[in-house]
């Protein structure tokens, strides 16, 4: 008889899935979770490298379905050819790269651990639910504000006692997606979830082995953009690492959008697009009329378009190949762009 018990009422979608594909005539007993452990996602790329494109759509895939489980970080490398993307942001992979023992690409972990396969997107989405089912160990909450810099206040919460662990806590600066104009063999022109670089460093800041219940630390963190108008791609995320095991203990992110953002924009945010993923209808609704949409694929080509005047539409996409895409959404001197799936 086998017997679980870290599974939050949450998840109860996942559970049935799991119980359908490996629980089968065991028992099972369902206890409230203390805490979901949102976890890390790395992925390894490099434009120049055979079937960089089709791994990186497969994960950007996994990380849309999984949106509320994994915080996506992908790693442009310098090597074995030369990445514009590695070009933009030189700093952030290669450690990351010795501190993985990455040996070829494209390569990507789930919760900092689990080989990904990018050919069998079934396997990978079962070993994403059964991560996040996991109890985790921490809590992270983050404060930022940004007055011509970006400071972020960072707040750990021990969930359990801990003993012996070695443990780094680490923040990093995330765009959210990254264009470009040069031509990659991949045929990309648009990139997700690209890791710009890590605060204070790649190396992280060392936390403590040993926790008290409830016990909580503090870090303060500071970042200087370009400019304000680039925060409005940008996320802090900050995450807690187990250095022998590499395991993701927990992950938290804050959209540094939100903190220059006007009415209107905030409006924006709360525009929902559904299902996700989609297979007959895509549904849009927003607080705000919009006046047209169109659809690119992941390189960047525009394949639809339509205008609108209305807060409301349904967009028949079952033509579509199953894959990425973006959808555009054209408001008055103003536009958004989100990213669906196609299955």
């Amino acid at each position: 008889m086998l017997y679980f018990s870290c599974f939050n009422i949450l998840n109860i979608k996942h559970i049935a899935k799991l119980f359908h594909n490996y629980f089968a005539g065991n028992q099972c007993f369902v206890e409230q979770k203390k805490k979901e452990s949102v976890f890390g996602h790395p992925h390894f790329t490099n434009t120049g490298v055979t079937g960089s494109g089709d791994a990186n759509q497969s994960v950007v895939a996994l990380e849309n379905q999984n949106d509320s489980d994994v915080i996506p970080m992908h790693y442009h490398t310098s090597s074995p050819a030369n990445d514009p993307i590695y070009s933009l942001f030189p700093t952030s992979s290669t450690p990351r790269e010795i501190f993985y023992g990455v040996s070829s690409l494209p390569f990507a972990l789930i919760n900092g651990s689990t080989p990904l396969s990018f050919s069998n997107f079934s396997a990978n989405q079962n070993a994403v639910e059964i991560s996040s089912l996991y109890d985790s160990p921490f809590s992270i909450d983050l404060d930022a504000q940004y007055e011509g810099s970006v400071d972020l206040d960072v707040r750990i919460t021990s969930l359990g006692e801990l003993t012996n662990e070695d443990l780094l806590l680490h923040c990093a600066i995330v765009k959210s997606e990254v264009n470009i104009t040069e031509s990659v063999a991949s045929g990309e022109t648009v990139f997700y979830n690209v890791v710009k670089q890590f605060l204070p460093n790649s190396g992280g800041v060392s936390l403590k082995g040993n926790w008290d219940l409830n016990e909580e630390q503090t870090f303060s963190v500071s970042w200087n953009p370009s400019s304000v108008s680039e925060l409005s791609t940008t996320s802090m995320v900050v995450f807690i690492q187990n250095v022998n095991n590499k395991q993701v203990y927990q992950s938290e992110s804050i959209d540094l959008s939100s903190l220059t953002s006007s009415p209107f924009d905030l409006q924006l945010t709360n525009v929902l697009l559904y299902p996700n993923p989609v297979t007959q209808n895509l549904i849009v609704d927003s607080p705000e009329v919009f006046y047209s949409m169109s659809i690119h694929d992941i390189t960047g080509r525009a394949i639809w378009s339509r205008n609108y005047n209305e807060k409301y539409a349904s967009i028949p996409v079952a033509w579509l190949k199953n894959g990425v895409y973006l959808l555009t959404i054209e408001f008055n001197n103003q536009r958004i762009t989100r990213r669906f799936v196609k299955q």
